[in-house]
């Protein structure tokens, strides 16, 4: 399941990194709200392909894809990469 809407409004404003800061589109809210993983949605919001994300981060396109199906297989360092690919804070990147 993914970071539910609350907690991921939670992390951001009480984040002491650059999540306090970070505007999270509406559109990807209501993704998340929806039950997609938020690498996903925001990936979907930027417009890029897993393949492109994938080239991007270095971390295999099949990892990612896995990982947005709900099957796990990232770490906190590749969360750190994919943040940085998305311009989005990594800590609102892993489901709970």
């Amino acid at each position: 399941m993914a970071i539910s809407i609350p907690r991921m409004r939670n992390v951001a404003a009480n984040s002491l990194t650059d999540a306090a800061h970070f505007r999270i589109p509406p559109a990807v809210l209501a993704a998340i709200d929806s039950g997609i993983e938020p690498v996903q949605a925001f990936r979907l919001a930027k417009g890029i392909s897993v393949q492109e994300l994938a080239d991007a981060t270095g971390i295999a396109a099949d990892r990612i894809a896995s990982f947005e199906a709900g099957k796990g297989g990232l770490h906190w360092t590749d969360f750190k990469v994919i943040g940085k690919a998305l311009a989005v804070p990594p800590e609102l990147l892993p489901n709970d």
